[in-house]
């Protein structure tokens, strides 16, 4: 099977388009193995924005970096990935040869690849699961 990306949908908001949809507002970490991000989710209205949070649980491997660096994925992937037909800003790696190479190191077969493309920088994560909820801005 070849490495391939799959949009993910937004619980809520369905798949979500157009990477300067979303913005990071805050990041940190929980835990050593749990990172939270809120992310404004532009509506459409000017000056009207939503709210996502987006936990990673059980975080291998996490990294934030501009659009046009690889980040942790090979050069081949890398590749693959601007050549894609993905239209949301959210997405899984199907096939990662990064969760292949980690499975056995972790013992995890339940090992998610993800990435997350914002307005400035593409997250990407290897861990084993994400939340995705609302967030309240108070």
């Amino acid at each position: 099977m070849k490495m391939k990306l799959i949009d993910v949908n937004i619980p809520n908001y369905g798949m979500i388009k157009g990477r300067d949809s979303l913005n990071i507002v805050e990041m940190k970490s929980l835990n050593p193995r749990t990172i939270e991000l809120i992310l404004s989710l532009h509506t459409g209205i000017k000056n009207k924005y939503k709210y996502l949070k987006i936990i990673f649980v059980g975080v291998i491997l996490y990294k934030v970096f501009d659009e046009n660096i690889r980040g942790l994925l090979t050069e081949e992937e890398f590749d693959m990935h601007a050549k894609s037909n993905a239209e949301s800003v959210f997405m899984e790696v199907e096939d990662s040869n990064l969760v292949k190479k980690n499975i056995g190191v972790y013992g995890n077969e339940n090992l998610r690849h993800l990435i997350i493309e914002t307005y400035d920088f593409k997250i990407e994560s290897l861990c084993e699961n994400v939340i995705i909820e609302d967030f309240k801005v108070c």
